[in-house]
C-alpha cells in the first residue's frame, strides 16, 4: 500500500515529530507508515485524516 503522507504534511507545514505530536505516537511510526513498512489500523487512518485534513482515507492511501 502507498501513501500521499508526506505530501499533505509538507502542505501544511508539519514535520514527522510534529505529526506525530498530534496523534500521539512516535516520530518513528510515523516515518514506517510514510515509508510503507507498516499500515495503521483503520481507527488510526482516520485520525490521520482528520489531522491532514483530507476527505476520505482514499486521498491518503491507495494500492501501488
Amino acid at each position: 500500500m502507498c501513501n500521499n503522507i508526506v505530501k499533505f504534511r509538507k502542505k501544511l507545514g508539519m514535520t514527522q515529530k510534529m505529526l506525530a505530536k498530534r496523534l500521539d505516537v512516535s516520530q518513528q511510526f510515523i516515518s514506517e507508515i510514510e515509508n510503507g513498512k507498516t499500515i495503521p489500523s483503520l481507527t488510526f487512518a482516520y485520525s490521520l485524516k482528520e489531522v491532514l485534513g483530507c476527505e476520505t482515507i482514499e486521498d491518503i492511501f491507495f494500492i501501488c
